[in-house]
């Protein structure tokens, strides 16, 4: 077990990791460490360079960032300190070992680092204040000489420290949600709120060359994606209005700032301060979150691609989307989604996946006709902002029908695909498809219930049914006592969930319980109402439990007897029938809709709509243990079988992309 893990991410470095790794064993002096060496996929010889030496090395096939290869470097719980060190460092005979020392010596100390050095001597920046209203105004950018001893500071460069492991609680060091810049500051910020020191310790000096990957990656770009990242930053921890009152004090700061452009090193700050003042003013005129570039490693022509979604919620349609989107960037597309504010954004961010805001497509609230008027405005207002940021070679996703009508007026000058979630019986819905049925280039349906309204209006369709995660944790065989029956959807009427709570009236077992996992949009907060009434009247009283938002279905499902879906309008492709069959609960379902596809013995359908018949299923599948048995079995069976797997589908998935990206002809 090493005392020490020393972690390096390199991307097109080998000369400067070459020269680090050579002075590692020195400057550790005896120390027990591994070394890792992760390589973020360099077109240099960085990966053969450390092979050389005696250290661990991983070849990422991608460029993944910075935050997330120094994870994967320093992962793993066998070490008592980690040392983050980029490869552009000299640290020198004893250095390393006298930074742990500090961290055995001081119990209260999570993280310490030494004075930074430029290789020609002099001092380099390496301390600063956390960013707020009072640094910017006061004291931001100003960084203290190196002194001797230990010095409590705010915020420390991640060039080279070393973290005391156990103060992590279990976490990994570095926060994944900026492809580069903000992580140290993430990480200091977070230890010093746990109660813990960050220290300088002025009595020891590292030499630092400072910037050569991000130089070579963006050149004068890179001080607009550290700034941007950490705008990120300071909105997530203290709102988007204070990081905007930020942006407007970084204004102030840098307009009345002196800076004599009379040397050529004067003229090239002069230079950057001017493009830090372009970067604050479109931040605090346009917001303060993530911008188009940050998610993107450092490329000559990604494979773009432009996710669109009508709001911002997180329910099937969206986790669906998300895994894709998620997907395709491992796979090095460049990934963007468009959508309005909510629960969705913070998953993208932290997906490294940018985010384009625009305004919620989806239908309001109040009269229908002033809301289609309102919506109708909001796709005009949507169209001009993705016309602005779509460049032709972008492959441009829908997900969901009330997005076309803004991608329709934007005449997108790339290919689009239709990610169809529903299946469309209502004549509002059809007329709304084929408003915007110009505007697609292929559609991929969920089941061939979706697929069929589509071929018909003209749409060249494709289906590819949902997956789900694969393998997985298996339900207990033996079921809970009492039963519980379980339902995980939005609360909202077409899901039938009123229908579900009558059936729970005439179901013989009077001892079951039913749990309901999911929430309700503003919309539907009266429908809500309605439910929690209804579950508190004295046939149901007590018997009805409300969950609300679980992040992992998974928990719940694996405690349930029977799964049901109520839905009384059809469903397109049930991700709850499919996760309810990976861990083998039996799953009622209304007959209708893509279920009907995919479900065979897994469970029973019953009519749509008719409490009674509901009940019935529930009965049979609580009282026969042999149809629960087989029921059992023919869960897993089947999403094998049918390719049902989240890796089917992301699979599939990434090669109509690919298609859709090849050039014509």
């Amino acid at each position: 077990m090493p005392e020490v893990r020393v972690g390096i991410v390199s991307w097109n470095t080998a000369a400067d990791l070459q020269a680090c790794l050579e002075a590692l064993p020195a400057a550790l002096d005896g120390i027990d460490a591994e070394i890792v060496v992760v390589d973020n996929a360099s077109s240099d010889e960085s990966a053969i360079v450390a092979e050389k030496f005696d250290v661990r090395v991983a070849r990422n096939i991608e460029n993944r960032g910075y935050a997330r290869a120094m994870n994967q470097a320093l992962a793993g719980d066998d070490a008592e300190f980690l040392v983050a060190l980029d490869p552009d460092t000299l640290p020198p005979p004893g250095s390393l070992r006298a930074l742990v020392s500090v961290l055995r010596e001081h119990g209260d100390i999570a993280l310490v680092a030494p004075a930074l050095r430029a290789p020609n001597g002099t001092p380099q920046p390496s301390v600063t204040m956390m960013p707020s209203l009072r640094a910017t105004l006061f004291a931001y950018g100003t960084t203290p000489e190196p002194t001797v001893g230990l010095v409590d500071v705010e915020w420390v460069s991640d060039a080279v420290h070393v973290i005391r492991a156990s103060a992590l609680a279990g976490r990994p060091p570095y926060r994944e949600r900026w492809f580069l810049y903000a992580e140290d500051l993430e990480l200091c910020a977070r230890l010093r709120a746990g109660g813990h020191r960050v220290v300088l310790d002025g009595d020891v000096s590292v030499v630092h060359a400072g910037g050569a990957a991000t130089e070579l990656a963006w050149g004068e770009r890179r001080d607009a994606r550290r700034l941007d990242a950490w705008y990120d930053w300071y909105a997530s921890e203290r709102g988007a209005l204070a990081a905007r009152l930020w942006a407007m004090a970084n204004v102030v700061a840098t307009l009345v700032a002196r800076d004599d452009a009379t040397s050529d090193t004067e003229r090239d700050r002069y230079r950057a301060r001017r493009r830090a003042l372009r970067l604050h003013l479109r931040k605090l005129a346009r917001g303060t979150r993530l911008g188009r570039a940050a998610g993107e490693p450092p490329t000559d022509r990604p494979r773009r691609l432009l996710a669109v979604v009508p709001g911002a919620q997180l329910s099937g349609a969206e986790r669906v989307l998300l895994h894709d989107l998620v997907a395709a960037r491992v796979a090095g597309w460049t990934v963007r989604c468009a959508c309005s504010d909510g629960p969705l954004v913070e998953e993208l961010v932290d997906a490294g996946i940018a985010h384009l805001p625009i305004p919620d497509l989806r239908l309001p609230p109040g009269s229908r006709v002033m809301g289609l008027a309102r919506s109708l405005g909001r796709s005009l207002v949507t169209a001009r902002r993705l016309r602005r940021v779509t460049s032709r070679d972008e492959v441009v996703v829908a997900n969901g029908i009330n997005v076309l009508p803004a991608l329709r007026f934007a005449r997108m000058p790339g290919r689009v695909l239709f990610f169809a979630h529903d299946v469309l019986v209502r004549p509002d819905r059809l007329r709304l498809a084929r408003l915007g049925a110009g505007a697609v280039d292929v559609a991929v349906a969920v089941s061939d219930a979706v697929a069929m309204p589509l071929t018909a209006m003209g749409m060249a369709t494709t289906v590819l049914h949902n997956g789900t995660a694969w393998p997985v944790e298996p339900a207990p065989t033996r079921p809970p006592a009492p039963p519980v029956v379980g339902c995980t959807a939005v609360l909202t009427e077409w899901k039938g969930l009123h229908v579900l709570l009558e059936a729970m009236t005439h179901v013989a077992r009077s001892d079951a319980l039913l749990e309901l996992v999911g929430i309700a949009h503003p919309k539907d907060t009266e429908y809500e109402a309605s439910l929690r009434a209804r579950a508190a009247r004295p046939d149901l009283a007590g018997r009805v439990r409300f969950l609300g938002f679980v992040s992992d279905p998974l928990v719940p499902l694996r405690r349930w007897s029977v799964a049901v879906s109520a839905s009384v309008d059809p469903e397109a492709g049930p991700l709850t029938a499919l996760e309810a069959m990976s861990v083998g609960v039996p799953f009622v379902a209304t007959e209708h809709g893509g279920v009907t596809e995919v479900l065979g013995d897994a469970g029973l359908l019953v009519a749509p709509g008719d409490p009674v018949a509901l009940a019935a299923a529930i009965d049979r599948l609580l009282g026969d243990d042999d149809l629960r048995a087989r029921c059992r079995a023919a869960g897993p069976a089947a999403i094998v079988e049918q390719h049902l797997t989240l890796a089917d589908q992301r699979t599939a998935m990434l090669s109509i992309f690919d298609e859709l990206s090849a050039p014509a002809g």
